[in-house]
């Protein structure tokens, strides 16, 4: 069983190896129809590989011809007996195309290569019995005299193009001054390569993937050994020179890779050149644009502040990583992260700026960065202003209140020990300085165990009062705001907000303390007013 199946694999890879090379016949000379009488030699045309100590064996008509021949077989004279389909093998390929050999014994014949590909040099033969002038003869394209110069029957038609295809016939004279016309021969100018086309590794390419473009195209089998050149454009620019590769490679695609892409090839000489038809290839995004975001959208001093970078990824790449950095000013604030947040717990003025963030895959072969996004961080004063506003406000309107329930008033001062000069004066609102030994003060002076000062005062008193006793001043501001609008005699029983100070020769005040008085002993007022102090300049 081991032996069979021995056999069966080394019958199996000789097949193979059978089918992978495939011989081409030629002729030389190399005319059709092949004149009555001439010589020809058919040529089995193998690799060099493929060449060595192997035999050669021909058909005619599909049928072997018993005797071994070499890689050439030559018919010393043809006859229309040797007319047939000829093909050859070696001992390891496998059969050839069949070439048709056409044997004619007409007077006048004209010849022609029996395959003409593109480039090559198309060159056609009035072949004749002899008795006909060689001066005489004239050859014709679709019934079309061709006006093309001459030697000895052969004429030079050029470089083959497909506008060369056609029937061709000749004429000639005879001696008898008969005008002889062969008959017409169909030739055919092959391709050398097929027209390329492009064709792209992947139906769809997403940003950062390999793309691979192939300028894809055949040569005859006649001419499959035929150096060819590669050339690629990209919106009608060069993006990769002539080269024998027919591949344009890009590691990671870019946005600006997509566009119309053609390539074309031709041969080293640059006898056949052929373009490709355009092929518009769209890369897509594998990330959007980002953009920049600010939570809150007004930040102040103090709080939280938190920049997001959204971007969306491509539905082809869902699970591809990103990395995300943010820039403040140009100046990298948080490095690459897989976090797309940046959190400022605390916010200060020097967090204001131009914010933007960038996303990049792991490897860095795509990357986006977003536009500018300007932060203004206010500062917390205004929240003061604010507040001090609403705290006038509240003031003035409590005063208001106060005013209107015109009560009671009762105040009283206590002073801390100043010394105090002669010069020492007060200016009363609404009315003229009084000196400190002035007739109308209504305060009485007297001393605590503390050795504090407290001033008893006379609700009827307007304005403000001073007293002076062992050089010590106290100033009873009693009815402030009242005096300003309203007569002494009007505010016997009202009850106002009081403010209390001590006048120093600097014309600037120490506010001892402040409070709605109520009529109340002495002491228990003098006890109250010792918990606050106040700076007024």
């Amino acid at each position: 069983m081991a032996f069979l199946v021995l056999i069966f694999t080394l019958f199996l890879s000789l097949e193979i190896s059978r089918g992978a090379i495939k011989p081409m016949i030629s002729l030389w000379p190399n005319w059709l129809p092949v004149y009555n009488s001439d010589p020809v030699t058919l040529i089995c045309n193998v690799p060099p590989s493929a060449l060595g100590n192997r035999g050669f064996t021909w058909y005619r008509n599909k049928r072997y011809l018993k005797k071994k021949h070499k890689q050439n077989l030559t018919i010393l004279s043809a006859h229309v007996s040797d007319r047939g389909n000829y093909q050859c093998q070696t001992d390891t390929s496998d059969k050839s195309d069949s070439l048709r050999l056409d044997v004619s014994a007409d007077w006048l014949v004209l010849q022609a290569p029996p395959t003409v590909l593109q480039g090559d040099t198309l060159i056609i033969r009035c072949h004749s019995w002899n008795g006909y002038k060689e001066n005489s003869v004239a050859f014709y394209k679709d019934d079309i005299i061709l006006h093309l110069p001459v030697n000895k029957s052969v004429l030079n038609a050029g470089k083959a193009d497909r506008n060369k295809t056609g029937n061709y016939k000749c004429s000639k004279e005879s001696n008898r001054s008969l005008l002889k016309y062969s008959k017409e021969e169909f030739v055919y100018i092959e391709e050398l390569f097929s027209s390329p086309q492009i064709k792209v590794s992947s139906d769809q390419v997403t940003e950062g993937d390999h793309m691979t473009i192939t300028c894809d195209t055949k040569l005859s089998p006649h001419r499959e050994t035929t150096e060819l050149q590669f050339v690629f454009y990209r919106n009608g620019h060069n993006v990769q020179g002539f080269s024998l590769s027919n591949q344009y490679g890009v590691p990671s695609a870019q946005l600006e890779d997509s566009g119309n892409y053609t390539c074309e090839v031709q041969t080293p000489t640059g006898s056949v050149r052929k373009m490709s038809v355009m092929t518009h290839i769209h890369i897509e995004d594998l990330i959007s644009t980002p953009q920049i975001t600010v939570i809150p959208d007004q930040v102040t001093e103090g709080d939280h502040m938190n920049i997001t970078c959204d971007t969306k990824l491509s539905p082809h790449r869902e699970t591809t990583e990103l990395q995300f950095v943010f820039y403040r000013n140009g100046h990298n604030v948080q490095g690459f992260s897989l976090s797309n947040q940046y959190g400022v717990p605390s916010a200060e003025l020097e967090d204001s700026g131009n914010y933007t963030c960038e996303v990049q895959t792991p490897t860095g072969s795509v990357r986006k960065r977003s536009l500018v996004l300007h932060m203004d961080i206010q500062g917390g004063s205004w929240r003061s202003l604010v507040a001090g506003i609403v705290g006038t406000l509240l003031i003035l309107l409590i005063v208001g209140a106060i005013v209107k329930t015109r009560t009671k008033l009762t105040s009283c001062l206590i002073c801390q020990r100043q010394p105090m000069s002669d010069k020492d004066i007060v200016r009363t609102i609404g009315s003229e300085p009084k000196h400190a030994s002035g007739e109308k003060s209504n305060v009485s002076l007297t001393m605590t165990q503390s050795n504090d000062y407290r001033m008893d005062c006379n609700s009827s008193a307007s304005g403000l009062a001073m007293s002076h006793d062992d050089n010590y001043a106290c100033i009873d501001m009693n009815h402030v705001l009242k005096v300003l609008s309203t007569p002494a005699s009007s505010l016997e029983h009202d009850k106002v907000s009081v403010m209390y100070a001590v006048l120093k020769g600097d014309n600037r005040s120490e506010v001892i303390g402040s409070s709605n008085m109520e009529d109340t002993p002495n002491a228990t007022i003098y006890q109250n007013f010792m918990t606050s102090q106040l700076q007024i300049k």
